[in-house]
């Protein structure tokens, strides 16, 4: 390892750091584009960058972890994760999509209500959920993660539904409510049950939101480039030491001080970003032949759920999976990188037209939501972007195109069927006094308006 990564690494945060500077007006420095390039930085850019600099320290690569690519390959990666951000952020802002207005220009009444649909169908999930963890026995297979955590969900997806069903609506109560500040214990509160639940479940997502349910109020804050940079800097340490320990106990490991602070097969080697570093190794090291947008096939195969395609066949990152674990199942796997796909498809232009349209496409469906969430209070729609969207944002680099859109559809498509059943229909009924019938509202509930 030499000097090239880490020379690539600094133009891409330079290149990071003008865009954010450049928009930050607009959405602030805690925004849409900023959460993006930390995902880029972390999964993309991060490992080149600490395996080169702990080789230039002296200490090598203690970690043991494989590394087939060269400076310049590494650096390669680099550049086409600087490409990958400018692409996206331009398609982004193309669409024209705007979350909120900036903190200066925010109205300081803002209305705190909580829809009434997130409590209810966090109530029915929840419901519906405790049956199926305790007497199917689905619960004792999430805790045995190493072995069947992961197969549980593969091979049960109303269970995943019903836990994003869970700890979404709970991650916008929360947010909402550390808005308000008689109401922040119980936010507080939502936020540890959030941890909680994720450490029994061994499913990483809550513990996800409940981060940036505790960080929401951020988007509002008037920061400089300065300040918010040193906070996501100490944000990512905090979280990735917090998600190092988490990845110990779930793979049955002994939590010591050794392994959680200084891990010896590297911080963030070890995090989730590792998974998927595989794949770009493979992409960029082995140079496979070009797939030509067949991958983005997969998006309506995954749609559909195996227990009415049991001969669904494999996706990209299955297959991947496949090829390159030793006696594989289904269920099991790294991820596959979504600049690796980009770049796996088409090259270069791949990532252009890949994280263009992804920008693009970003944007575009979060007016739709904004249409669709409607009835949401200012602050409900904030903090329901800035938890799951930014979650989204954040994750989206581990997986390809069509494992994050049917992950998000997963996560988001409850709340905007709940919000039109439960909001629009609470809110047509009373409309009408209480006069109007069941049936009418319900029709009134599904016309377009």
């Amino acid at each position: 390892m030499g000097a090239v990564p880490i020379l690539a690494t600094v133009l891409f945060v330079a290149i990071a750091l003008a865009l954010i500077y450049r928009f930050g007006r607009e959405e602030g420095y805690y925004s849409t584009i900023s959460i993006f390039a930390l995902g880029c930085f972390v999964y993309y850019v991060a490992i080149p960058f600490d395996l080169s600099v702990r080789h230039l320290l002296g200490e090598g690569n203690p970690s043991g972890f494989a590394v087939s690519l060269t400076d310049n390959q590494l650096a390669g990666v680099i550049a086409m994760a600087a490409l990958a951000l400018v692409a996206w952020v331009a398609g982004y802002l193309v669409s024209g999509f705007r979350p909120w207005q900036s903190p200066d220009k925010e109205p300081s009444d803002q209305d705190t209500r909580v829809p009434t649909s997130l409590f209810v169908l966090f109530a029915i999930a929840l419901a519906v959920l405790l049956p199926l963890l305790f007497f199917g026995h689905l619960l004792q297979q999430l805790r045995d993660y190493a072995t069947q955590g992961t197969l549980a969900v593969y091979d049960n997806p109303i269970l995943a539904v019903l836990l994003a069903a869970c700890y979404v609506p709970l991650a916008v109560i929360g947010g909402t409510w550390l808005r308000v500040p008689r109401r922040r214990p119980a936010s507080l509160g939502i936020a540890i049950a959030l941890s909680v639940g994720s450490v029994i479940t061994n499913r990483k997502e809550a513990i996800s939101l409940a981060f940036l349910m505790i960080a929401s109020p951020l988007s509002r804050w008037r920061l400089k480039l300065l300040q918010a940079t040193g906070i996501l800097i100490v944000a990512v340490t905090v979280g990735l030491l917090a998600f190092n320990a988490y990845s110990v106990h779930r793979g049955n490991g002994q939590l010591t001080f050794q392994r959680v602070l200084a891990p010896s097969y590297g911080l963030v080697e070890g995090s989730d970003a590792g998974g998927p570093f595989v794949s770009i190794q493979y992409v960029f090291g082995a140079h496979p032949k070009p797939t030509y947008g067949s991958s983005y096939l997969d998006i309506g195969i995954l749609l559909v759920p195996k227990f009415i395609w049991p001969g669904r066949p494999l996706d990209l990152a299955e297959r991947f999976a496949q090829e390159h674990i030793p006696n594989w199942v289904p269920g099991r796997g790294t991820g596959f990188s979504l600049l690796a796909e980009a770049y796996l498809n088409f090259g270069v232009l791949g990532v252009l037209f890949q994280y263009a349209v992804l920008g693009w496409a970003w944007g575009a469906f979060w007016k739709l939501a904004r249409r669709l969430l409607a009835e949401y209070s200012t602050v409900a729609w904030q903090v329901t972007y800035s938890t799951l969207g930014f979650f989204t944002l954040l994750t989206m680099h581990r997986g390809t195109v069509a494992t994050g859109f049917k992950t998000f559809l997963v996560m988001v498509v409850p709340l905007i069927v709940a919000s039109l059943l439960i909001d629009r229909g609470l809110r047509i009924y009373r409309s009408g006094s209480g006069q109007r019938s069941v049936l009418e509202t319900v029709r009134q509930v599904f016309t377009w308006s």
